[in-house]
């Protein structure tokens, strides 16, 4: 198609480790950010940009790379929603939603 150059973005946060109680990875090294812990946004946007330029082996070049942080996940998911693979506590409840909590008679499924 043409296309030399691109700027990716990822609505989700670097995922460091993997999560057995919903998404299913086979392992750790299966993850491009394979289990690092940044520690914030900004260096794992730096490191997955190095990491894809690197793969692309000069087929396209990515101009820039972002996740989006805990905090907009925050915003658009809610707090205390699970983001244990993104290297986030959590405490083992998610709400339910109201369908759910009126059928099942409880506000949270326990995970732990």
């Amino acid at each position: 198609m043409g296309v030399e150059s691109v700027d990716v973005r990822i609505t989700y946060g670097p995922v460091m480790f993997p999560c057995h109680w919903g998404i299913d990875y086979r392992g750790i090294k299966e993850l491009a950010t394979n289990g690092r812990d940044f520690g914030n946004v900004e260096d794992a946007n730096e490191f997955m940009l190095r990491h894809a330029n690197e793969e692309m082996g000069g087929r396209i070049r990515i101009n820039s790379w972002n996740y989006m942080t805990v905090e907009g996940l925050e915003e658009v998911l809610g707090k205390g929603t699970c983001m244990k693979c993104l290297g986030v506590d959590f405490d083992g409840k998610v709400k339910l939603p109201a369908f759910l909590q009126e059928f099942s008679g409880k506000k949270y499924l326990e995970m732990l």
